[in-house]
């Protein structure tokens, strides 16, 4: 028979969960040592963690892992595209109540610094009120 991927919605939140919880180790330890290599872990588990929940309901540790790549890719200089796309991403999580109002905030003074440093003031404005 034919070997066929496996659909993302047979992953499980839990697993979602877990690797969010390993990011957050590696992005944490970052802060501490101030290694890029450690950032770049967490990058590379929460892209995982993302993708395994592509087409699924929102759950707090995805959002979370969403919101979390942003930052990581903020620290390490990433392309500012990807790194708003995350941001846009985060915002509509908090949106639909998956998230809390606290990261809904830091995520909008985030993206509106990160258009500001792009020269778009009126985006900027925009996330800032």
């Amino acid at each position: 028979g034919l070997l066929l991927p496996v659909p993302a919605s047979v992953a499980s939140p839990a697993k979602i969960a877990e690797l969010f919880d390993a990011g957050q180790k590696r992005y944490n330890r970052g802060l501490e040592t101030k290694e890029v290599s450690e950032f770049r872990a967490a990058i590379e588990i929460w892209q995982e963690a993302k993708a395994l929940g592509e087409g699924e309901p929102r759950t707090r540790a995805g959002a979370s892992a969403t919101f979390g790549l942003a930052l990581a890719m903020q620290i390490i200089g990433g392309k500012s595209e990807d790194i708003l796309a995350n941001y846009e991403e985060t915002l509509e999580a908090a949106d639909e109540h998956v998230l809390d109002r606290e990261i809904h905030l830091a995520c909008l003074g985030n993206a509106g610094k990160l258009l500001e440093e792009k020269g778009d003031y009126a985006g900027a404005i925009d996330r800032y009120q």
